[in-house]
C-alpha cells in the first residue's frame, strides 16, 4: 500500500507540525498524534520505558526478571509482574501496580489519611483544572425528553476484569454469552426494584465491543442513550438536572466527582466496600446533603492525583529505577517533588 506522508500535520487550527513524518513510520506517527486512543497510550508509554532502560542498562543489572503488561490479560503468576493501564483523571496518564488495575490495584483509598493535606491545596487545583480540561467539557442546552428534566445518569461500563472482581452482585454476569445485554438490564432493574418510578437515564458505553446488541426492557421513566447519538456521558453528569451518576465502577465515576456531582457505585475502585468515599445505594446518593460527600471525595481524588504516573517520569532513569525496585511502594507524586534521589548515574 502506497502512503502518502503529508507535509503539514495540523492537530489543532492553530498548530502545525511540518515535516513530521516519514514514510518509515507514518502509520506509528499518525497514532502517537491521536492521543485519544488508547493503543496510542500503550506505544508511548513502552517506546520510552523501552528507551530509559535500554539507555541506562547498567543500572539494572541486578534487578530480577520482571514483566511488564499493558493490562491483565497475559499475566503469569508465578512472574514477577508490573502492569500498568489509562491513569484514572485525567485518562492520558497512567496507572500501575504489581497486581493490577482499578480494584486490584495496591492502590487503595483509607479514609483516615489525609490525602488532601499532604498534596496541598494548591496542587489539587491545579490537578483538577488539567482533568477538567482533558475533559473537554461543553455547556449542555436541555434536550427535549432526555436532560430537560431531573435525572439520574447510568453509565454502562464494560464486562471485562473489572466486573469479574467489583464485589458489585453482579460479578456472576462475567464470561456470560451477551454480558453486556445482561448488565445493563441487571443494572436497570436493581434501580428500579429499590427506587422505584426513579427517572433514569442511561448512556451506552461508546467502545464498539461494549455496545448493546438487543433492545432493554425499560422502565418507563427510563431513556437509554445510544453511543450513536453523540451525547457525551461526561456532559450529562454536568448538567444541572443531573441529580447524580450511577455505576457499577466505571471511570465515570470519578468523573462525576471531579465535577462536583454525587456518585453512587456498586462496585469497588480504588477503594474498599467498607470504606468508600461515595455513595453505595441510589437513594442515599439521593437523600444526603454534598457537604459530607465533598470532603470525602477531595480526600480520595487527591489520593488519585499523587498514584498517576506521568509519560515524563519514564524518560527519568532514577525515577524508573525506584518504580521497578518497589513497585508497590513508590507514589509518583512524591518521586517526582523529592529532592532526595540520590542514585548517581
Amino acid at each position: 500500500m502506497n502512503l502518502v506522508v503529508p507535509k503539514r500535520t495540523n492537530p489543532h487550527s492553530n498548530i502545525s507540525f511540518v515535516r513530521f513524518l516519514r514514510r518509515s513510520n507514518v502509520e506509528a506517527a499518525m497514532r502517537s498524534l491521536s492521543l485519544k486512543r488508547g493503543a496510542s497510550a500503550k506505544t508511548l508509554l513502552f517506546t520510552v520505558l523501552n528507551r530509559t532502560i535500554s539507555d541506562y542498562k547498567h543500572l539494572f543489572n541486578d534487578f530480577r526478571p520482571t514483566d511488564i503488561h499493558w493490562s491483565e490479560r497475559y499475566l503469569d503468576p508465578n512472574a514477577s509482574n508490573i502492569v500498568f493501564e489509562h491513569g484514572w483523571l485525567p485518562r492520558v496518564t497512567y496507572q500501575m501496580s504489581p497486581l493490577g488495575t482499578h480494584a486490584r490495584s495496591h492502590v487503595m483509598f483509607d479514609s483516615s489519611i489525609d490525602y488532601y493535606h499532604e498534596l496541598g491545596s494548591e496542587q489539587f487545583e491545579r490537578c483538577t483544572r488539567r482533568a477538567l480540561g482533558h475533559l473537554n467539557p461543553h455547556q449542555m442546552e436541555n434536550l427535549p425528553g432526555i436532560n430537560d428534566k431531573p435525572f439520574c445518569l447510568l453509565t454502562l461500563g464494560g464486562t471485562d476484569f473489572n466486573l469479574k472482581y467489583s464485589e458489585s452482585g453482579f460479578e456472576y454476569i462475567y464470561g456470560q454469552k451477551n454480558a453486556n445485554e445482561l448488565q445493563a438490564q441487571a443494572l436497570i432493574d436493581r434501580i428500579e426494584t429499590e427506587n422505584p418510578g426513579i427517572r433514569i437515564l442511561i448512556t451506552e458505553h461508546p467502545a464498539k465491543k461494549c455496545r448493546l446488541k438487543s433492545h432493554l426492557s425499560l422502565p418507563e421513566n427510563n431513556r437509554l442513550v445510544s453511543a450513536q447519538e453523540n451525547i457525551r456521558s461526561n456532559d450529562l453528569a454536568s448538567h444541572p438536572n443531573c441529580q447524580g451518576v450511577i455505576a457499577i465502577n466505571t471511570n465515570s465515576i470519578h468523573e462525576g466527582m471531579i465535577k462536583g456531582t454525587k456518585a453512587c457505585a456498586y462496585g469497588r475502585l480504588m477503594f474498599r466496600q467498607e470504606d468508600k468515599p461515595v455513595y453505595s445505594s441510589v437513594a442515599d446518593m439521593l437523600n444526603s446533603t454534598l457537604s459530607d460527600y465533598e470532603i470525602k471525595t477531595r480526600n480520595y481524588l487527591s489520593m488519585l492525583f499523587m498514584s498517576q504516573w506521568e509519560l515524563t517520569d519514564f524518560m527519568d532513569p532514577e525515577i524508573v529505577l525506584q518504580l521497578l525496585k518497589a513497585p508497590g511502594e513508590v507514589i509518583p507524586w512524591k518521586l517526582r517533588t523529592s529532592a532526595e534521589l540520590t542514585q548517581k548515574l
